[in-house]
């Protein structure tokens, strides 16, 4: 159940607590779209999840993506890749850096959903940018200038690098990706 005393986090980002064990209703699931297209940020607390219902909780959201590298998928589901600071837990070597959730695919991943089980005393931000805010602050000839530009991703390359990071190989995924062009 969503509480409806939602609390803006800054002017990006929206705190709420949701029961997300409870099968949504139908209301809940656009409540929850309409805030996240609202807000661009749900940070949600004080839901207990095992990694199931934390894929049940994203289908609010649409179809989940299969997690990457493999390896590193949840035992219960493969839509939850596990990530750690914890040596010998997940995927220790992913996020150093600024980046983009789901770039690899086209269309790319609309939603990127965190579960922390554990946080760091000190350390391991998990930072976030409103991207529409930064284009809104552009100047009206840069925005003019940029509009219908695309991006190219090399995915290949990019993962390439992530999979080394980690210590791991996967020549048939490699082979398998393509770069995009994203908007």
């Amino acid at each position: 159940m969503l509480d409806t005393s939602e609390r803006t986090l800054t002017d990006f980002g929206l705190g709420l607590a949701w029961d997300a064990r409870r099968s949504p209703e139908p209301r809940t699931e656009v409540d929850l779209r309409s805030l996240l297209d609202t807000y661009g940020l749900l940070l949600v607390r004080g839901a207990d999840l095992d990694d199931v219902a934390l894929v049940e909780t994203a289908r609010t959201f649409g179809p989940p993506n299969i997690a990457e590298p493999i390896p590193f998928q949840s035992p219960d589901t493969p839509f939850v890749r596990v990530q750690s600071n914890v040596p010998g837990i997940g995927d220790q070597s992913a996020g150093g850096y600024w980046h983009t959730d789901g770039v690899w695919s086209d269309p790319p991943t609309a939603v990127t959903v965190l579960f922390c089980q554990e946080a760091p005393r000190t350390g391991g931000e998990t930072l976030f940018v409103d991207m529409r805010a930064v284009h809104n602050a552009l100047p009206a000839t840069v925005q003019d200038t940029i509009a219908g530009l695309r991006c190219l991703y090399p995915c290949r390359e990019v993962y390439a690098a992530d999979l080394a990071k980690a210590g791991l190989s996967d020549p048939d995924r490699l082979a398998e990706l393509k770069d995009l062009q994203h908007p």
